[in-house]
């Protein structure tokens, strides 16, 4: 059970706010409508921390931990043991025993009497809304080991697409961080012992060396400001994106970046259909799948046009028709959610459309360093190259000179 902040008007057009208690957002609303009150704004308290339960600090569970968790689980239960015995027996085979703690106090809370949901849902820290929602479905549906064995497949893709990305910018952020100590090496250790050079000659220096040679004394004597710059610039960012507004343009900034962009919108849409299928074919009422699959896509963009969209469609809208209003959603995901409307397999179409979304974000990542590498090169190329022009035009007119 949770508790829900509500804003709502009587039907004399009267503003009202207050709490109710109640399972889901679903539920929330429909004792609201049972009162004759039309819903404004409703909102679960977070600040209620009773139900919680604290893990130490520091403590981490690996998602490759969490899937092969619960495929044995799914796995158990399916073959017929209790839910219990199934817990014990995931409990002796967890891969870390920070996690075969959280597994022991779950099992002591469902032998208590406990929903599984509602144990899972004391380590909010571990096991995230989604997951908590399609276990809570499958409870609902008595078909709890089809939806522990869907919920594995969706954590194993979510899984596979991060490997991939961080794979994929193992290389460029390698490549950047070489430039970066080749650039510092040579600005304040080579650039210093060349400028006596010139200034025992009287040399005439062209405007690129004297730019050069200026951020080499910077970066010597004055490297103090450029620490302070890049602290001011990590912090300004960190309460900017901190702020509403903030992490919306951040987010919006990301999604239309070249190559990058492409690839954020690809991952976002794609775990967006895979939850949404996976959540609907779980028997979650459809605007409960909105609210929580708006938490997990991680854009803020995207998380306000689908928060958009389930307003829409409690209103009355369809779905496909909501889709299409909102500006940074593809056109596919609108074209493919009218024809599962029409046949009735929504949750099929969403899941088509996951594993081609996700087979497109594979070949995106595969392909990421053949793109970025002459990119790279270029902007190396490019800096050093500026360096070494800015150095020799100097030495090339002393050489001159003298002969």
């Amino acid at each position: 059970m949770g508790n829900f902040r509500y804003e709502a008007r009587t039907q004399s057009g009267q503003k009202q706010k207050g709490s109710v208690n109640a399972e889901s957002v679903t539920e929330a609303t429909k004792k609201l409508r049972d009162q004759d009150l039309i819903v404004l704004n409703l909102t679960e308290e977070k600040n209620d921390n009773k139900d919680k339960t604290k893990l130490p600090f520091g403590t981490r569970i690996s998602e490759k931990s969490k899937i092969v968790f619960i495929q044995q689980l799914s796995i158990m239960i399916k073959a017929g043991l209790p839910i219990t015995q199934a817990l014990h027996s995931a409990a002796d085979e967890a891969a870390s025993p920070a996690l075969k703690k959280i597994i022991d106090n779950i099992t002591k809370d469902v032998e208590g009497g406990s929903q599984l949901s509602s144990a899972f849902a004391k380590y909010s820290t571990v096991f995230d809304q989604v997951f908590i929602s399609v276990i809570r479905g499958g409870e609902k549906s008595g078909k709890i080991e089809e939806v522990l064995l869907r919920l594995s497949s969706q954590m194993e893709k979510d899984y596979d697409i991060k490997s991939k990305i961080k794979g994929a910018l193992t290389y460029p952020a390698f490549v950047l961080v070489a430039m970066a100590v080749i650039v510092t090496f040579i600005m304040v250790y080579v650039i210093p012992q060349i400028q006596s050079v010139f200034v025992q000659n009287n040399a005439q220096l062209p405007a690129l060396t004297v730019m050069i040679i200026g951020i080499s004394n910077f970066m010597i004597h004055q490297w103090y400001f450029l620490i302070m710059a890049i602290v001011i610039i990590i912090f300004a960012y960190h309460f900017y994106s901190k702020t509403q507004s903030g992490r919306y343009n951040i987010d919006l900034l990301l999604i239309n970046l070249p190559i990058f962009g492409n690839l954020i919108r690809k991952v976002s849409i794609a775990r967006f259909a895979r939850i949404f299928a996976t959540l609907l074919s779980s028997g979650i009422p459809m605007i409960e799948i909105f609210d929580t699959s708006r938490e997990v896509l991680g854009n803020k963009v995207f998380e306000k046009e689908i928060t958009q969209v389930g307003h829409d469609v409690e209103n009355g809208l369809e779905l496909s028709a909501a889709l299409k209003k909102q500006p940074h959603l593809p056109t596919m995901l609108t074209q493919l959610t009218y024809v599962g409307e029409k046949s009735g397999t929504i949750d099929e179409v969403y899941q088509n459309l996951a594993d081609f979304m996700e087979k497109d974000v594979d070949n995106v990542t595969r392909n990421m360093t053949a793109l970025l590498e002459p990119i790279l090169m270029l902007i190396m190329g490019l800096v050093v190259g500026s360096i070494v022009v800015a150095v020799f035009l100097p030495i090339y007119s002393l050489t001159s000179s003298i002969s």
